[in-house]
């Protein structure tokens, strides 16, 4: 089994965006958005020997979930529910329930989220809340 990255991407922000979850996705870094929205985005590839096996790669990329203007108390009391472990907004839950993505990946781990931080966006610099969500998709490389 062998995964483009973009085909990885793609998988992630499907897994989000699928029922009950409903979590609005790209699978790049758009800079022209509504929030809330989660952009999928590439970090890094290691090409071999993942879990011992020299043809699985382990690809890492970062879910920057944008939660709304800077400013938005409402935003920053529902970051809770998409950094929980579980629930309908939970990015832990959306992105590990199907570990295979579809078939293209052998497993998905979700390590970590945070810290939430202030992300300033395309020319204009708008500053939005952010939560950066680190995952490793395994896959063949």
């Amino acid at each position: 089994m062998t995964a483009a990255v973009g085909d990885l991407a793609d998988a992630l922000s499907a897994a989000l965006l699928a029922q009950p979850y409903g979590i609005r996705s790209t699978p790049y870094l758009a800079d022209t958005f509504s929030p809330p929205i989660a952009l999928v985005a590439i970090q890094g590839v290691h090409y071999h020997d993942a879990f011992g096996v020299a043809s699985l790669g382990m690809y890492t990329f970062t879910i920057y979930l944008i939660l709304s203007r800077a400013n938005d108390r409402a935003a920053l009391a529902s970051m809770e529910s998409y950094m929980s472990t579980s629930g309908d907004l939970s990015i832990k839950a959306a992105v590990e329930t199907d570990p295979t993505l579809g078939g293209i990946a052998s497993g998905v781990v979700v390590v970590k989220s945070g810290p939430p931080a202030q992300l300033a966006i395309g020319q204009s610099q708008v500053v939005y809340v952010s939560v950066p969500f680190e995952v490793e998709v395994y896959a063949g490389s």
